[in-house]
């Protein structure tokens, strides 16, 4: 049996009062005249573009660093060029982004539960994705929290399982989906 709130009729009335009535009157409709052109603002915006470094690290990869100090935060993404359209064949679509979401279910070090946990321990979520021109890896942490949590994506990239039991369950997902 499902539990339904119960409400009088008072306090259902009053509720609507509530809503209904507003506490400020609506402020006088403004008429705009829109046959004469706006003046011009006193000055212009000032665009503030931020800073950004490039470099080529040595495994050719290129590096993007923009510095912003307000927050003790640093925002990693990680980009690939190409993506399903270049690298599936038609008759096995759908592999790319399978592949990104097995990435966090175990690594030759730590199960799925350990990888969730030592991400819950950074504060940070890695996350994963593929699309048709492009992949991504990116996440979130604490200035002094980048090391481990580079660490951690480092291990995700470089020693990833597969497991069978994710690999099910992720494959039966997919079929509801398809189904859905």
């Amino acid at each position: 049996m499902i539990a339904r709130p119960s409400f009088t009729r008072a306090g259902l009335a009053l509720g609507l009062a509530f809503v209904v009535i507003p506490a400020d009157p609506l402020p006088a409709q403004q008429t705009i005249d829109r046959t004469v052109v706006p003046a011009p603002a006193s000055r212009a915006p000032v665009l503030r573009v931020p800073k950004w470094t490039s470099s080529t690290l040595s495994n050719g990869a290129r590096l993007i660093v923009v510095e912003k100090h307000d927050l003790p935060l640093v925002a990693v993404s990680i980009d690939f060029v190409g993506g399903t359209s270049s690298y599936e064949s038609p008759d096995k679509l759908g592999a790319g982004s399978f592949a990104a979401q097995m990435l966090s279910e175990g690594t030759t070090t730590r199960t799925a539960d350990e990888l969730s946990d030592a991400q819950q321990m950074l504060g940070t979520q890695i996350s994963a994705s593929v699309d048709r021109e492009s992949g991504s890896i990116r996440f979130t942490a604490l200035r002094d929290k980048l090391a481990p949590a580079l660490s951690l994506v480092a291990d995700m990239l470089e020693h990833s399982t597969f497991p069978d039991s994710a690999l099910d369950r992720i494959r039966g997902r997919a079929l509801v989906a398809l189904v859905q």
